[in-house]
């Protein structure tokens, strides 16, 4: 597993960092690959970081119509009412596609399954605190803190 540490001063320059990279990751695998393949966590937590997505002008570029979707537990219902996401590319349940990026609160870390942990290239970590992680992965977690 490959640990990144991306600290910032204030909420809002996480939020910055976290969406960035997640609009990075996405235009990345349109590029090369065609599609991107994004599971979110439905924790409160996110909450900030799906709105930002909602508002944020820079972030009017996510491609949606190339993203496949899938949710960890329940719907995030605003990502999928707000974002522009076709319906077909909407997916509930387990996924065999590798997943290329994982947006997860720190506090869910325990809902990811073995087979998740294995199969997701990218974890993009939202959490309160700089603390190591304690589990395995084979992708690289990047874990926005303050």
């Amino acid at each position: 597993m490959t640990e990144r540490v991306i600290q910032s001063k204030c909420n809002d320059s996480r939020l910055d960092a976290i969406t960035k990279t997640l609009l990075q990751q996405a235009t990345q695998c349109v590029t090369t690959k065609g599609v991107f393949n994004l599971m979110l966590s439905d924790s409160e937590e996110l909450d900030a970081v799906y709105a930002r997505l909602m508002y944020d002008p820079d972030l009017r570029a996510m491609p949606w119509n190339e993203t496949q979707l899938w949710f960890l537990r329940g719907e995030e219902e605003s990502i999928v009412l707000h974002s522009g996401i076709p319906e077909d590319n909407v997916h509930s349940g387990t996924t065999q596609e590798q997943i290329d990026c994982m947006v997860i609160a720190l506090s869910d870390i325990d809902a990811v399954g073995e087979d998740l942990r294995r199969d997701c290239v990218s974890f993009l970590i939202y959490a309160n605190s700089d603390a190591q992680l304690n589990w395995s992965n084979c992708g690289v977690a990047h874990l926005f803190c303050i």
